[in-house]
């Protein structure tokens, strides 16, 4: 039986006592049957030694103990590895899923192309809107058959004894009732291309108010002004067929109560010379904001 030590260096290059030792049971001293490799000290003496079946002999118990501890360790390194391979797998499966759920392009789409949203358990009401952009109300005020001239502060309506029940109406401007819109601007028009024009003011409600009869004074009642929302002046100017107004840049906030409508009457603020059966038309913008 032969035996043969081989060197072990440091980093320096240089041999550190002792070696590998190389054990030879052919007896020949060149193998081929390596049974035992051991790690000697400068003496000789076995430190460690692995058999041909891989098991660890350590003749320093403590060495033996903390080699073990290795050993450990490193079957823990290889066990957390086995289940980040897991995870990184279950990963990837979950990535793959929502990439299948992902709509296949930015931007709306349709309720099976999109992804699904939970709120909170805890959610408080969210408002919902309709699509529902500018509002254009219109309302044409035929008034009588005659051309009575108008005084000042006389009110402007479409008759003289039975005028149109709670004032005219601006219909539909809020999406319901309680809810707010903005008077962005008015357009009035006349079909009486009057030399003096038309100057007046129109008086909005967010309910119905007394009618007054038309080329009579403009008055409303101490509970009925209380529902006065807006006033908005005007001053027509002079075309070959028609005269108008168009008033803009208003702002004007309104809070509809009990439906989604506005009433209005008219106010004259000049000595206006109407035409018979004139059609005066009032066309307002509103901008619902909830």
């Amino acid at each position: 039986m032969a035996f043969s030590n081989v060197n072990v260096l440091d980093g320096s290059g240089l041999a550190i006592p002792g070696g590998v030792k190389f054990v030879d049971v052919s007896g020949t001293g060149v193998g081929p049957h390596l049974t035992t490799h051991a790690l000697v000290d400068a003496a000789g003496v076995n430190v460690a030694a692995i058999s041909a079946g891989g098991a660890l002999s350590v003749a320093d118990p403590q060495l033996h103990t903390d080699l073990l501890a290795i050993e450990g360790y490193v079957d823990g390194i290889e066990g957390l590895l086995t289940t980040l391979n897991g995870k990184d797998f279950a990963t990837q499966t979950t990535l793959a899923a929502l990439l299948a759920a992902h709509p296949a392009a930015l931007g709306q789409g349709t309720m099976a192309q999109s992804l699904r949203v939970v709120l909170p358990s805890d959610q408080s009401a969210l408002s919902a809107r309709s699509a529902e952009g500018i509002v254009t109300a219109t309302v044409d005020v035929t008034r009588p058959a005659d051309t009575t001239t108008y005084a000042v502060n006389d009110a402007l309506s479409d008759s003289t004894s039975s005028p149109t029940v709670g004032g005219f109406t601006f219909a539909s401007c809020v999406r319901a009732a309680g809810k707010t819109c903005i008077l962005s601007d008015l357009i009035v028009t006349s079909s009486n291309p009057a030399p003096t024009a038309l100057q007046g003011e129109i008086h909005i409600y967010d309910s119905a108010v007394t009618a007054i009869n038309d080329n009579a004074a403009f008055a409303v009642s101490d509970a009925e002004i209380k529902t006065l929302v807006a006033k908005v002046p005007f001053v027509m100017t002079v075309g070959t067929n028609n005269n108008h107004v168009h008033v803009q840049n208003l702002g004007i906030a309104l809070t509809a109560v009990g439906s989604r409508d506005f009433r209005f009457l008219v106010k004259v603020l000049n000595a206006y010379v109407p035409a018979n059966g004139e059609v005066i038309t009032f066309r307002g913008k509103f901008v619902p904001v909830d």
